[in-house]
């Protein structure tokens, strides 16, 4: 059994269905067993023009699979009544009713720990905000990966090292941090640093799509700082982004592989 992860969706309806269907494809299944668990990790809506659809899809999965779904930025943002920059005419306008899914928003947590598997999972960052400061650009889901700390208008940065030293002290040895957030893929170990380019790099075709994948097989001594990359590029196109991402813990008997998905927006 398999947990999908995916990231910043922001309101695409076509990427989050495509991301679906590869993963009902019956040799995506065959080759990296079926998905026990949903992680959304947040900023669900904004940049998109289809909030709608995508939180009532998200809504309909829970019918049927266990969905966690958690607070991004942008979430938070349009709670509160907060722009972020970016969003063009027909962004606001599709987002124009808010109200209709702010319940939907409102009552989603900022993170999401599960022991048993050592995975904590958030939108930007796995520090406790409290021990951080006051500003609101602390939270979680303004936290972001960096090659050093510090605090500025687009929130809190923080390095690899940093994550891995907080969930020690307060959870543990041997945890995958989820996150998103940034819109590129990354991956640190705190055995190894970084990891993208050490992992390996497989090709296939799945429900229609050419999909890369980048995996490495989990080390259960070691712990891992993932960040999945943007699933939802609806309204990013202008950015010169051009491919979706999502990512799997992958399951077969007792051995676990942490796998990074992507594949050409349509």
């Amino acid at each position: 059994m398999s947990i999908l992860f995916i990231s910043d969706v922001h309101a695409d309806i076509l990427s989050l269905e495509a991301i679906l269907s590869i993963i009902a494809d019956r040799r995506f299944k065959g080759k990296h067993s079926e998905v026990e668990l949903i992680l959304n990790l947040g900023d669900i809506v904004e940049r998109g023009y289809h909030p709608g659809e995508v939180i009532d899809k998200l809504r309909e999965l829970e019918k049927t699979a266990p969905v966690i779904s958690l607070r991004g930025n942008h979430d938070e943002a349009m709670l509160l009544g907060r722009p972020v920059s970016g969003s063009d005419s027909s962004n606001r306008q599709a987002h124009a009713n808010s109200d209709a899914y702010a319940s939907f928003l409102k009552n989603l947590p900022d993170c999401y720990l599960n022991e048993d598997g050592r995975i904590l999972a958030v939108h930007g960052g796995p520090i406790d905000p409290h021990k951080l400061g006051d500003d609101w650009l602390y939270h979680r889901s303004w936290q972001r990966i960096s090659s050093r700390s510090y605090l500025d208008a687009s929130g809190y940065h923080y390095t690899p090292l940093e994550a891995f030293e907080f969930v020690k002290q307060n959870y543990g040895d041997g945890y995958i941090i989820l996150c998103g957030h940034d819109h590129e893929a990354a991956a640190y170990s705190d055995r190894q640093g970084s990891l993208l380019e050490m992992m390996r790099v497989e090709r296939s075709r799945y429900a229609g799509h050419e999909v890369t994948l980048r995996w490495i097989a989990r080390d259960p001594r070691a712990s891992y700082l993932v960040r999945v990359g943007i699933a939802g590029l609806e309204g990013y196109h202008h950015s010169g982004l051009e491919r979706s991402h999502f990512g799997l813990i992958s399951r077969r008997n007792s051995r676990e592989r942490i796998e990074l998905f992507s594949f050409a927006s349509a």
